[in-house]
C-alpha cells in the first residue's frame, strides 16, 4: 500500500489514512486481482468472466473509444454462463477457479445463480481446492458482517440473505457450515463495492481485502477508478501501477492522517435518499458534511416555502418512474422524453432554481442519452450535455478530478464532433444531423463560438486529465484534439485568450441554455474561472 494506512475512524471502527501527504492524481493503492467479484447476471453475455473486458461499448454506445472492445466473446462449451474473450483468459479462470464451478452451473441450465451467490461460492470452492493466495481468507472475514443486526432487522432482507447462503450450501456442496456462508454473504452485502467500466456503468460487484476498509463520506476524497486499458482484450492484470485492475487515487492533495473516504452511493440523489440507501445496504446513518448541508437546506426550504418543497417530492417521484419504466422495455420513448422534459422546464424556472437539487441532474442524464439513441435529437442532447459540465458536475462533484466530470466531458466533445462535421452539408453526410447543427444556429450559438466552446471544453479537460489519477484516458482526449483541427499552440492561444471572442461566446452560450446573466454569474462562471485556473502556461493542447 502507497501512502495509506490502517487506522482507527472513531465511531466508524476501521479505516483508511493517509501515512504521507499526497496529491491529487497518485496512486494510493493498485488491485491487480480481485479476491471476490461477480459480474452482474444481465451482464454476463457482455464481459469476459475473467478480465472483464467487455464485447461492446457501455450505454452510452456513441463513445468513439468504445469501438476498440468490439470483440466477440467466446462461451464455455461446459456452462453456458461463462464467457471469455480468448483463450489465454480461458485457461486462467478454469485454473484458477471456474473448473470448480463449471459444472454447477451447467447442472442449473437455464436458470444462472444471482451475482452474490456465484461471487461467494466461487471464493468458498477456490478456499477448499487451496487455490486462494495465504492469508487472504482470514483478511476478508475478518471484516464486519453485521449479521447480528441484518437478523434483528428481518424482513425481506433478512430472509434474501438466508436463501442465498442455503443456495450456497447446497448447490457448491461445501463442508462449510452455514452460519460461516451466511456471515460471508453479509460482508459482501455491507463491503462489497460496484464494479464498472472505466465509463462508470455498473457490471458487477466486487470485494477486496484492503479496500474493504475505506470508509464513507457523500463528498469523498478519493476515487476507485478502472483504468481504461482494462477494456482492451487480453491485458495483463497483475498488481502493479501500469497493469492494475483497480487504482485508488485522492481526488484532491490529501494531508498526512487524514483519513480516505469513497462515497457509496450515487452523490446526485435527494439527501433522503442517500440516507436511505445507506441504512438499508450498509447498516448506517451518515452524518456527513454533504447530508448536514443537504437536510438543513431541505427544512429551511419547507419552512419558506412548502408548497415548492412539495413540488420538488413530486418532481422527484416522476423521475424515479420514468427510470423504472426505461429499464423494463417496451416503453414509450416519447412519454419518458416529454416526462423528464417538463420536470427540467419546471425546475429550471423557479427563482432559486439549483442544479444540484434531485431530481434535475438524474433528469438530465436520462434526457441527454434519450436524445443521442439513434442520434434521435443530437442538438437536443447537446444542450443537456453541456448543462452537465457547466452547472451541475460543478455543483455536486467538488473536484476537479472527479471521474464523473472528465467522462462527462469527453462525452460532450463527442456530441460537439457530431454536429461540427455536420455544419457543412455534404455528400454522405446525415441529412438529420446537418439540419440539428442548424437547429443549434438558430438557437444562437454561432459557428464561431460553436467551435471555441468545443475548443475550450477540450483544452480544460486535457488540464484535468493530467493533473487528476485518470490519464488513461488521455488516448480518449487525443482523439478529440485532433478532430477539432486546431493543433497549434499560437492559434489556440489566440482563440481562448480573446476577450471578445471570450464575451461573444459566453453571450451566445448563455441564450442557448436559456439563462440570464444573473443566473449565468450564480451557477456556470465559477467553474469556469476554476478550469481557467489550470492553465497555469496559458491556454495549450
Amino acid at each position: 500500500m502507497q501512502g495509506i494506512q490502517v487506522g482507527n475512524a472513531s465511531s466508524k471502527g476501521r479505516g483508511l489514512f493517509a501515512s504521507k501527504a499526497v496529491a491529487a492524481g497518485d496512486t494510493l493503492y493498485a488491485a491487480g486481482e480481485l479476491a471476490i467479484a461477480a459480474i452482474n447476471t444481465a451482464e454476463l453475455p457482455r464481459f469476459c468472466y475473467r478480465c472483464y473486458a467487455g464485447s461492446r461499448p457501455s450505454t452510452e454506445q456513441w463513445y468513439n473509444v468504445g469501438q476498440r472492445r468490439d470483440a466477440e466473446l467466446k462461451v464455455c462449451t461446459g456452462c453456458q454462463v461463462a464467457r471469455f474473450c480468448g483463450a489465454r483468459c480461458q485457461k486462467q479462470a478454469w485454473k484458477k477457479y471456474h473448473k470448480h464451478e463449471c459444472k454447477i452451473f451447467a447442472k442449473l441450465k437455464p436458470k444462472v445463480l444471482p451475482e452474490q451467490v456465484r461471487a461467494v461460492m466461487t471464493f468458498l470452492l477456490q478456499r477448499e481446492n487451496a487455490l486462494l493466495a495465504d492469508g487472504l481468507w482470514s483478511k476478508v472475514m475478518s471484516a464486519t458482517s453485521h449479521v447480528d443486526d441484518l437478523k434483528a432487522a428481518g424482513g425481506n432482507t433478512w430472509m434474501s440473505l438466508m436463501l442465498m447462503a442455503k443456495a450456497v450450501h447446497e448447490y457448491s456442496q461445501t463442508k462449510v457450515d452455514i452460519a460461516t456462508i451466511l456471515n460471508l454473504i453479509c460482508i459482501l452485502k455491507v463491503n462489497g463495492l460496484q464494479l464498472s467500466t472505466t465509463y462508470g456503468d455498473p457490471i458487477g460487484v466486487f470485494l477486496d481485502p484492503t479496500l474493504i476498509m475505506i470508509n464513507h463520506n457523500c463528498n469523498g476524497n478519493v476515487m476507485v477508478h478502472r483504468p481504461d486499458y482494462t477494456n482492451v482484450i487480453g491485458w495483463p492484470h497483475r498488481v502493479s501501477q501500469d497493469t492494475a485492475m483497480l487504482k485508488l487515487f485522492p481526488l484532491r492533495d490529501i494531508a498526512p492522517g487524514e483519513e480516505l473516504t469513497i462515497s457509496y452511493v450515487d452523490a446526485t440523489e435527494h439527501v433522503a435518499a442517500r440516507q436511505k440507501n445507506l441504512q438499508t445496504d450498509y447498516l448506517f446513518t451518515c452524518v456527513c458534511e454533504k447530508c448536514n448541508k443537504d437536510k438543513a437546506a431541505a427544512k429551511g426550504l419547507s419552512g419558506i416555502d412548502p408548497n415548492l418543497a412539495r413540488q420538488q417530492a413530486t418532481w422527484r417521484e416522476e423521475v424515479d418512474v420514468t427510470l423504472q419504466l426505461l429499464k423494463s422495455p417496451p416503453f414509450s420513448v416519447p412519454l419518458c422524453i416529454s416526462t423528464l422534459k417538463s420536470v427540467i422546464a419546471a425546475m429550471e424556472s423557479q427563482p432559486c432554481f439549483s442544479a444540484s437539487t434531485d431530481p434535475y441532474p438524474r433528469a438530465i442524464h436520462e434526457l441527454k442519452l434519450l436524445h443521442m439513441d439513434d442520434h434521435r435529437s443530437v442538438d437536443a442532447a447537446l444542450i443537456c450535455a453541456l448543462k452537465e459540465h457547466l452547472l451541475i458536475g460543478p455543483a455536486i462533484y467538488t473536484s476537479l478530478y472527479y471521474p464523473t466530470r472528465i467522462v462527462n466531458a469527453i462525452y460532450l466533445l463527442q456530441v460537439f464532433a457530431l454536429l461540427d462535421d455536420s455544419f457543412t452539408p455534404s455528400p454522405g453526410r446525415d441529412p438529420q444531423l446537418e439540419h440539428q447543427a442548424r437547429e443549434i444556429e438558430k438557437m444562437g450559438l454561432s459557428r464561431k463560438s460553436f467551435k471555441y466552446w468545443r475548443l475550450r471544453i477540450c483544452v480544460d479537460t486535457r488540464a484535468c486529465l493530467l493533473k487528476s489519477g485518470l490519464t488513461d484516458l488521455t488516448n480518449a482526449l487525443e482523439m478529440e484534439q485532433m478532430s477539432i483541427g486546431i493543433n497549434d499552440r499560437l492559434a489556440v492561444q489566440e482563440m481562448l485568450s480573446s476577450e471578445v471572442v471570450r464575451r461573444q461566446g459566453e453571450e451566445e452560450m448563455m441564450k442557448l441554455l436559456g439563462m440570464d446573466v444573473d443566473r449565468w454569474e450564480r451557477l456556470a462562471k465559477p467553474a469556469l474561472k476554476t478550469y481557467a485556473s489550470l492553465q497555469t502556461g496559458g491556454w495549450t493542447m
